[in-house]
């Protein structure tokens, strides 16, 4: 009888956990991200500077805060998280450019709420019609995702500036803070349909590669003779 109320009363608090998880949303707040390549005056750089600090939250009925995760450079190098993005098997990811593209098309789905979004970008090349051609493009297609992203408009919580440089070299410089919200239910439904697709696309090049594998010994009874024509 205890294990019969033990179960019961493990049932009841996995189904809370999980109906607070389906109620909640994941706030990502950026604080700081600071990007620059321009380090001293007049001369080329490689090195790229990053500095950043961003916060993940989960929000119950989007409002309750329950939830708190710092990333920064600190925890980054705790992870070692650059040493294995150069252990990934680029091969691999080649290998599945398809199942890339779908994965892409389904993160699309995800209802994302820009909530506040500050944004100062610098950027410059060798070549000012290609400068200028980016700074095009990249005001345009801001402007589309912040359009078809932001559910309440404030005009004070929103504003960017894209700024030309011409330096006769390739510079950029990106500051931004902004405030994102994500559904948990729409991540999770996402998340599904990626590892549904995933495996149905494994198991079809398993079956394929079955299918092929005694190609080469079709007619076995003839040996080497495949056709005769006697």
């Amino acid at each position: 009888m205890i294990l019969v109320f033990f179960f019961l009363f493990l049932v009841i608090i996995i189904f809370i956990l999980f109906f607070i998880l389906i109620l909640s949303t994941v706030q990502i707040k950026v604080v700081k991200l600071n990007l620059t390549n321009d380090l001293l005056p007049n001369v080329k750089n490689e090195k790229i500077s990053f500095d950043y600090n961003v916060i993940f939250y989960l929000l119950f009925l989007n409002k309750i805060k329950y939830f708190k995760y710092t990333l920064n450079d600190e925890k980054i190098k705790k992870y070692n998280l650059t040493k294995m993005i150069k252990e990934m098997d680029i091969a691999k990811i080649k290998r599945d450019e398809e199942i890339l593209k779908q994965d892409i098309k389904e993160l699309k789905k995800l209802k994302i709420n820009i909530k506040e979004f500050d944004l100062n970008l610098t950027i410059g090349t060798e070549n000012v019609l290609i400068t200028s051609l980016l700074i095009f493009i990249l005001s345009t297609g801001l402007s589309v995702v912040l359009a078809k992203n932001i559910k309440q408009y404030k005009k004070d919580k929103f504003k960017y500036k894209i700024t030309p440089l011409y330096k006769d070299e390739n510079v950029f410089k990106i500051a931004l803070n902004c405030i994102i919200n994500v559904k948990m239910v729409h991540i999770i439904h996402v998340t599904y349909n990626v590892f549904k697709r995933r495996r149905v696309y494994k198991n079809e090049r398993t079956s394929n590669r079955r299918a092929y594998d005694n190609s080469y010994e079709q007619h076995p009874r003839y040996g080497r003779c495949k056709y005769d024509y006697r």
